[in-house]
C-alpha cells in the first residue's frame, strides 16, 4: 500500500504544482510524517483555491491520471468544499479539501516542505495538524450522527 500512495502522491503533486496551485498535505500521511503512526488508504490535501478553481481542476484532468470518484462531483465541490478524485493506475482515493477561507491560508503560509520518497510535499505545522485533525474528528462524528438519523427516518417508514 505504502508503493500506491506514494505513486498517487508524486503524481497528485506534480498536477498541482504544474498548475501553480498552493496545497498541503493533511490526514494519515501527514500524522505518520509528525511520528504518528497511522493506516490510511486515501490521500488527504488542502488545495489554495475557491469553488470555481476547484472545478477548474477538476475539468482539467481527462489526461491525467486521475478521474472524479462521484459522477456528480460539480454538487460535492459546491456544498461540501471537497474534490475527491481516485488515481485509475492505484485506485487510491484522494480527498482535496478546497481552502480558501483564512484559516486553510495560514495554515498553508506556515507549513514545511518534506521530502517524502523524493516526493516534495508541504506540510503543516504540528498545531496546525493538531486542530485539522481536531475539527475533521468533530466533522466526522456529527456525518455519523447523520447518518444515523437517516437510517431511523427510514426505519421508521
Amino acid at each position: 500500500m505504502v508503493r500506491l500512495l506514494q505513486n498517487a502522491l508524486m503524481d497528485i503533486c506534480e498536477f498541482l504544482h504544474r498548475r501553480q496551485i498552493d496545497f498541503a498535505l493533511v490526514g494519515g500521511i501527514a500524522a505518520s510524517l509528525r511520528g504518528r503512526m497511522r493506516t490510511t488508504d486515501d490521500i488527504d490535501l488542502v488545495l489554495m483555491t475557491d469553488v470555481n478553481g476547484a472545478l477548474k481542476l477538476a475539468r482539467e484532468i481527462d489526461a491525467t491520471p486521475f478521474q472524479p470518484l462521484f459522477p456528480e462531483f460539480e454538487k460535492v465541490v459546491r456544498t461540501a468544499y471537497i474534490l475527491a478524485l481516485e488515481h485509475q493506475p492505484t485506485r487510491v482515493t484522494l480527498d482535496l479539501a478546497i481552502g480558501a477561507s483564512g484559516f486553510e491560508q495560514q495554515i498553508v503560509s506556515r507549513a514545511q516542505l518534506v521530502n517524502i520518497a523524493g516526493i516534495i510535499a508541504v506540510q503543516p505545522d504540528a498545531i496546525d495538524w493538531t486542530h485539522c485533525e481536531s475539527v475533521a474528528g468533530q466533522l466526522e462524528q456529527a456525518m455519523q450522527m447523520d447518518l444515523v438519523k437517516v437510517v431511523r427516518q427510514l426505519q421508521e417508514r
